[in-house]
């Protein structure tokens, strides 16, 4: 017996549908390029909290941050294997908090880079669940890659 579609499945699909592979992949691609030039810019600025206007907490703000970022680098690369997105980001992360170092008031901590280094690995955990139970969140994932992943192909 196939696997029943969730509801939602058929009211987004349509409004899916309309979207060209070549305009989904650019959107997918656009989003996570300006996620990274955020966290540039929020990494790199001397006082953060000046941009962002809220009381946080500072390794709450990493973990979901990269947590994001996860999804993010999915749906821009969804044929890139998990731990090729896990290694990027945090490598990524670890040039954050080395410029920090060399920009005063910001100090390198490696709290940051655990913070940072559990958000990355939840959120592809997060997608790989999502991957594999729910049909629809690995259909909009690869729409444009003409590829379909299992969570086994992706490990």
């Amino acid at each position: 017996m196939p696997h029943p579609k969730p509801y939602f499945f058929y009211f987004y699909r349509p409004i899916f549908m309309l979207i060209n592979r070549k305009l989904w992949r650019f959107l997918c691609s656009f989003q996570f390029v300006i996620l990274i030039g955020l966290y540039t810019h929020l990494g790199l600025t001397p006082a953060p909290e000046k941009t962002v206007p809220i009381v946080y907490n500072d390794l709450f703000m990493h973990f979901s941050g990269y947590w994001v970022a996860a999804f993010s680098i999915v749906f821009a690369f969804p044929n890139l294997k998990y731990v090729q997105a896990a290694l990027l980001l945090i490598i990524y992360s670890i040039g954050i908090e080395i410029f920090q170092h060399f920009n005063p008031p910001r100090t390198f901590a490696v709290s940051d880079i655990l913070a940072n280094s559990m958000g990355v690995v939840t959120g592809l955990w997060t997608v790989n669940l999502a991957r594999q139970y729910i049909p629809f969140m690995a259909q909009l994932i690869n729409y444009a890659s003409g590829v379909s992943h299992t969570s086994e192909e992706n490990g």
